[in-house]
């Protein structure tokens, strides 16, 4: 789980409303995406820079370094594998700033 204290986080429709016109996700947009697919799958993504390129409407090149950005700053951990990148969401989410 993401959440240790059941903590629940509201967010504003129009945090998406920006995001669903343009079919592009913001960088917050795409930081919840991360944690909400993170909750499905018990803190661990499976996917490639691909994928997520393409759910987000994002370049490869953006994608990648936003990633490894998360990374950087403690969120997760990430792991590329012949094209995968697995992430794995650590603790409480984090402010993106």
């Amino acid at each position: 789980m993401i959440y240790t204290d059941n903590t629940y986080i509201y967010i504003p429709m129009g945090v998406f409303a920006a995001s669903a016109e343009k079919h592009v996700f913001t960088r917050e947009a795409a930081y919840i995406d991360i944690i909400l697919m993170a909750e499905e799958s018990e803190g661990m993504i499976t996917s490639s820079v691909e994928i997520l390129s393409k759910r987000w409407g994002w370049s490869y090149n953006r994608t990648h370094m936003f990633i490894k950005r998360l990374s950087n700053k403690g969120f997760c951990d990430v792991s590329l594998h012949s094209g995968d990148v697995v992430i794995i969401v650590k603790g409480q989410p984090h402010r993106m700033v």
